[in-house]
């Protein structure tokens, strides 16, 4: 077995490499940026100053050149993401993407497919399923707290700026790819849902069978929609109900909560729950507060370490592209329901 540091290479510079990739494996002893390559290249330079990387490139080719590279973690427009994870699969390289694996379920199959048939590991970058509050929550489902599990809700209504549609939160890079259907995929059920699809999904072993949406874009000139209501029917019988907005006047946050036949998790900080079961060491019928929060940057280097653990042989790869499908077979479902004007079977 080859010794740490696993070796990454950075396939984008930009917002999210800058403030949640690059602290996270500056945290990490079993990890190691060598490379950086973004088509500007002063952003390549940047965080090839913070890491120490030896190579820095504008050019993909360069990176997949470099036998150091061992690696490629992909934080580029979601519609890169795809092409850019088989062009390294193909010569070998291991790929750890940024969300959303793809921009529709096809192209992903087509990137498991790959990694799966030359023995490589395909990670995705969801990391609110390697956070304290996941951990705690997985517990009481496991403990039997909810009971069967009936459903959940998902409530988000943000005012994002309308700088956001050019420059992300920190404005780092100047681009337009959010705002366009195409490059993006879609608008906040793509961009942030996929993260709270993701959580549920495997906290839960919930498998998507229908979905019905309606959104429109109300309030931002920009392609992809802007509020949204989504129903998912899930195998068992679980009804999974998302509603929000990235446009509404001094916006608002709602926990997601589950529900099920004997309780309910609230995934607040701190996670709250109320159970009617009658379990060891487990009060009934009152709420109960767990203190435990969502940290989601410690969730960004635990899932680096699991991923370079796993390329070691050490651990199995907990955020696996096959788990991370689910979600996106939701959200591409919904915009294909809005287009038909009815329920999409998945």
């Amino acid at each position: 077995m080859d010794p740490f540091p696993v070796r990454f290479a950075l396939v984008g510079c930009g917002e999210n490499a800058k403030k949640s990739i690059v602290p996270a494996i500056l945290q990490s002893p079993v990890a190691d940026v060598v490379a950086t390559m973004d088509v500007r290249l002063d952003l390549a330079q940047d965080l090839a100053g913070e890491t120490g990387a030896d190579l820095i490139t504008d050019k993909m080719e360069d990176v997949l050149d470099d036998d150091q590279v061992e690696v490629v973690i992909i934080s580029t427009p979601h519609y890169l993401h795809v092409d850019q994870g088989v062009s390294a699969a193909e010569r070998g390289k291991h790929v750890l993407t940024d969300k959303p694996l793809a921009t529709n379920v096809p192209d992903a199959e087509r990137l498991i497919r790959i990694c799966q048939k030359r023995g490589l590991q395909l990670g995705v970058l969801f990391p609110m399923r390697m956070t304290p509050l996941y951990a705690a929550a997985a517990d009481l489902v496991a403990r039997g707290v909810l009971g069967r599990t009936t459903g959940f809700t998902c409530t988000r209504f943000w005012k994002k700026p309308s700088s956001y549609w050019s420059g992300g939160y920190s404005g780092r890079v100047r681009t337009d790819w959010r705002a366009k259907k195409q490059a993006s995929g879609g608008g906040m059920l793509m961009i942030n849902y996929s993260h709270n699809l993701d959580r549920l999904h495997n906290l839960l072993g919930l498998a998507p069978q229908s979905v019905y949406a309606q959104y429109d874009t109300y309030n931002t000139p920009v392609e992809v929609e802007d509020y949204f209501s989504v129903v998912v029917r899930y195998a068992g019988g679980a009804i999974g109900s998302l509603l929000g907005s990235s446009a509404t006047p001094g916006g608002t946050h709602h926990p997601d909560r589950i529900f099920g036949t004997q309780g309910t998790i609230e995934l607040s900080d701190p996670l709250r729950y109320y159970t009617a079961a009658d379990l060891p060491g487990v009060e009934r019928e009152s709420w109960i507060e767990v203190p435990c929060s969502e940290q989601v940057d410690q969730g960004y280097l635990a899932l680096v370490e699991n991923y370079a653990r796993a390329v070691r042989g050490e651990h199995d790869l907990i955020v696996t592209g096959t788990s991370a499908l689910s979600s996106l077979q939701v959200i591409e479902g919904a915009y294909r329901s809005q287009e038909q004007g009815a329920p999409v079977k998945l």
